[in-house]
């Protein structure tokens, strides 16, 4: 078994902490959800908001450089 970091440990924990927190709090409301699918929407979404960002980033780099042709 190789060395873990207890730091390491103390994060993985903290985070599955968070996600059972939040998970535990929709089905406090009556909602069910399955947890697989939320992440798996949630993941999605976050991926569509970076490729949206790097978008921005990408058009606004060729409208400077659009602009010091000039």
């Amino acid at each position: 078994m190789s060395y873990k970091s207890p730091i390491e440990v103390f994060l993985q924990e903290a985070k599955l902490n968070y996600e059972n927190s939040i998970y535990n709090a929709i089905q406090e409301y009556g909602i069910k959800v399955d947890k697989e699918e939320l992440i798996k929407a949630l993941s999605y979404d976050r991926a569509q908001y970076i490729a949206g960002y790097n978008d921005a980033i990408k058009e606004l780099m060729e409208i400077l450089t659009d602009m010091q042709r000039y």
